[in-house]
């Protein structure tokens, strides 16, 4: 309750402060097709397949038809020092054709606030309740059961974008985010730190390419684990690499524009664990590589059409092969996005 009224209070603040409303909703609704929908190795594909060691899987298949739908509603206006601001607050929904256990959602909120045309902040909150990974068996449990491996999580952020020539944008990421795992799985509750950095360059043509390094840490919080009880120590370290090529004039046709976009990201994560009885983290790194491709194409003054097709391999490095059996798994996602904005 005291929450929601401080919420009201700094709602009520902007509005009554603020100049030069106009309002900024979008809409989307996207359907698309996904490979494997809970990142199975090749291994565990096969043993879902001739339904071997049934409770491992909960799930109706290894692929799925994913429906979407995204609401965002936003509010621009001037309210400090007469700079541009804008707030929007965001609900998305994804809902799985054959395997409801993989139905999420998120909420969130975002402020970007304009200190100069080519200086801006950006703070963001986004809330996730269930994130539903796999079954495995918990080692607070001796029962031997597979139970649900799901957690909440919360994720913060702060962006800084400063574009000091025409031709040339810097940017600075900060994240952090909270996992709380489920009562069978909280030695792998964590806190995740983020820090990425960036350069965007306009070239002519309408193109603009991106450079992008990000290096993230996980870091578990494991204290209310009994100490007679060996856990496994999921924290890591990564280097991310992304490249982004954008298009925003591939074709014209009077006020309309074709818009195209390529992202490439790889990253490197290295397990931290020092203790070799874990077996799944020790001296373990992964490669995750995906890359993510769109054509967006205007249909109308408010609304128009998203193409989109993903792939992501995961390759795994471990001095135990039954680990890379496990671990490694390859997907890909092809779908389209309507869009409405007013």
């Amino acid at each position: 309750m005291k929450k929601t009224l401080i919420l009201l209070c700094l709602t009520s603040s902007i509005l009554l402060s603020a100049t030069n409303l106009s309002f900024l909703n979008k809409f989307q609704l996207e359907t698309y097709y996904h490979s494997n929908i809970l990142k199975y190795s090749n291994d565990d594909e096969e043993e879902f397949k001739n339904s071997l060691n049934p409770e491992k899987y909960k799930i109706n298949s290894l692929d799925d038809l994913v429906l979407g739908a995204r609401a965002q509603f936003g509010l621009k206006h001037r309210f400090f020092f007469g700079h541009t601001q804008l707030d929007k607050l965001v609900f998305k929904y994804n809902y799985y054709a054959n395997n409801e256990v993989k139905n999420n959602v998120f909420v969130g909120a975002v402020l970007k606030q304009f200190l100069r045309k080519n200086f801006y902040l950006k703070f963001g909150y986004y809330y996730y309740p269930k994130i539903y990974i796999k079954q495995y068996k918990s080692v607070l449990d001796d029962s031997e059961t597979y139970h649900e491996f799901s957690y909440a999580k919360n994720s913060y952020f702060a962006i800084l974008n400063f574009s000091p020539v025409s031709f040339l944008g810097v940017s600075y990421n900060f994240g952090f985010s909270q996992l709380f795992h489920n009562k069978y799985f909280t030695e792998f509750d964590a806190n995740v730190f983020r820090h990425k950095s960036g350069l965007k360059l306009n070239i002519p043509q309408n193109l603009a390419i991106g450079f992008y390094y990000e290096y993230k840490i996980s870091d578990p919080r494991n204290n209310e684990i009994p100490k007679n009880i060996e856990t496994e120590d999921a924290s890591y370290e990564s280097n991310v690499y992304s490249f982004v090529l954008l298009n925003s004039g591939f074709l014209k046709s009077g006020k309309f524009t074709v818009k195209l976009g390529t992202t490439i990201r790889l990253e490197e994560r290295f397990y931290q664990t020092s203790n070799p009885t874990d077996k799944f983290h020790y001296a373990r790194e992964d490669d995750i590589l995906s890359i993510d491709s769109y054509v967006k194409i205007p249909c109308g003054n408010n609304f128009g059409i998203k193409l989109f097709y993903g792939y992501e391999i995961r390759q795994t490095d471990s001095p135990y092969e039954f680990v890379i059996s496990a671990k490694e798994y390859s997907l890909y996602k092809t779908g389209l996005t309507i869009f409405f904005e007013k």
